[in-house]
């Protein structure tokens, strides 16, 4: 049953008026066999006519627990609707970069990069219209990152590395700022 069972359980829940679930734990097997222990979900939703709003917390089993809050505001019906708009807040903290870095779908972006340690906390806003990711804001600050490979001369140390980012989606493609870098 797989997908069409999560499918029709998130149709359920998008379709009652609220919805909390409490104390949750996932093991979610990607693809490509990468395992993510999730522990401690609680999801709350909140629905109306033309609205849901979706609040979560969450921890991933790990030496040190990640810490994930998100908040998921949907409006205007079908996600392919003309009036379609979304904005997502998501913040995570203690992301171990080594474990993530080894995900198969992240690798192809780390050509000849290898993160050996490091932790980070996050920040992420995006808006979403007309079925198209909009604009993303981030706000990023890594502790402790060691980076090792062929691109390197020596094993690479930051201490400290922070950023303010902001992607927005014009005619011409994207826009990219960033600042406090």
């Amino acid at each position: 049953r797989g997908s069409s069972y999560v499918s029709e359980m998130l149709t359920w829940m998008l379709t009652q008026a609220q919805v909390s679930l409490h104390n949750i734990s996932i093991n979610w097997h990607g693809k490509s066999g990468f395992l993510v222990p999730v522990y401690k979900l609680a999801l709350n939703i909140n629905n109306s006519d033309f609205s849901h709003v979706i609040v979560g917390d969450l921890q991933l089993k790990q030496a040190m627990a990640t810490r994930l809050h998100f908040v998921v505001d949907l409006s205007a019906g079908a996600i392919d609707s003309p009036d379609f708009k979304a904005s997502m807040y998501m913040k995570a903290n203690n992301i171990a970069l080594a474990q993530w870095a080894a995900m198969p779908r992240l690798a192809p972006y780390l050509k000849g990069v290898s993160i050996k340690s490091g932790q980070a906390d996050m920040g992420v806003w995006a808006k979403f219209s007309h079925g198209h990711l909009h604009d993303v804001h981030t706000q990023l600050a890594i502790h402790h990152m060691a980076l090792s490979g062929s691109l390197l001369k020596q094993q690479d140390m930051f201490n400290v590395l922070r950023a303010n980012t902001y992607w927005e989606q014009t005619k011409k493609g994207w826009d990219f700022s960033a600042d406090h870098l």
